[in-house]
């Protein structure tokens, strides 16, 4: 009998309600299947809770978890697979249980397409998203609409955040904040939104490479379990090669990054990345490692 290990991270312990009921639709959907003891541990500061489950039911509890908006880490391409499968499939139930409600009778919301058109050019996605969610509401047509439009409206809250970021090093750091959420954006996971979010993060380490006081900024992005794993291992890369061109001007940004890099979970995050960095990002992974793993030791010698 195989088996996998699952590995979720939760923000709080308000949030175990949330694995609670997609472990019981599992098992209630799933009576037969085995699941192992949950073992919990932290990382960046989060909960994380990892166990095994038998291989032919792992994509169902990832899918029962991406119901219940549970980020499962993608630990091996396997997984990853497995969690592309699943969020798909999650998409298609959202979109095939929206169907059929047209022809309710119920007082729907104001709302015009040029309303939406506005949404989408001010970067509204989340609004829009919330929308073409609700056909019960807001009708046929305004759905339709909304879906059409997600795509551009994720663009332009890149765009307009990165825009505005880069005028000053004051509204840098909101648009730093911005481009996060977006990289880490639970919703636009579960919609398969990955090359978005992967733009987004590579927005947000631009924005801080522009303005060095917020350098420190890669390190949270690159242990960042809500972001995709190339944006964690490029955060890395990227810290290593600004501070190891002038390490003297840097000592203390490097002393307090060889502290806060998790590099345990940044080897998990390279096996699943590796195949979208180039060979010279693959080098440079690697001697940061090498150079981090070695200050790690010097401070605690």
């Amino acid at each position: 009998m195989k088996f996998d290990t699952i590995s979720i991270v939760i923000d709080n312990k308000n949030e175990i309600d949330s694995v609670r009921k997609a472990l019981n639709a599992f098992k209630k959907s799933h009576p037969n299947s085995k699941l192992g003891k949950p073992k919990f541990g932290e990382l960046s500061g989060k909960i994380l809770i990892t166990f095994k489950v038998e291989s032919e039911y792992s994509s169902d509890i990832i899918l029962s978890f991406a119901q219940n908006y549970v980020h499962v880490l993608a630990t091996t391409d396997k997984i990853k697979k497995k969690i592309d499968i699943a969020t798909a499939k999650y998409a298609e139930i959202l979109a095939r249980n929206s169907k059929g409600w047209s022809d309710m009778k119920i007082e729907q919301p104001e709302m015009s397409i040029s309303e939406l058109e506005s949404f989408a050019e001010e970067g509204r996605y989340e609004e829009i998203i919330r929308i073409s969610n609700d056909l019960i509401h807001y009708g046929e047509k305004i759905v339709s609409k909304a879906k059409s439009i997600i795509n551009e409206s994720i663009e332009n809250a890149i765009e307009k955040a990165f825009e505005k970021g880069s005028k000053n090093s004051q509204l840098a750091e909101e648009a730093i904040f911005k481009l996060i959420k977006v990289a880490g954006d639970s919703r636009l996971r579960v919609l398969n939104k990955t090359d978005m979010m992967k733009k987004a993060g590579e927005k947000a380490i631009e924005l801080i490479l522009k303005f060095p006081e917020y350098l420190l900024g890669l390190v949270d992005l690159a242990n960042n379990p809500d972001v995709h794993n190339y944006i964690n291992t490029l955060a890395f890369i990227k810290f290593g090669e600004k501070t190891r061109e002038d390490e003297k001007h840097y000592e203390k940004d490097i002393q307090e990054a060889a502290r806060l890099f998790n590099l345990r979970w940044l080897e998990i995050a390279f096996d699943v990345a590796q195949n979208l960095l180039s060979e010279d990002e693959k080098k440079a992974f690697h001697d940061n490692m090498n150079y981090f793993r070695n200050k790690k030791r010097n401070e605690q010698n």
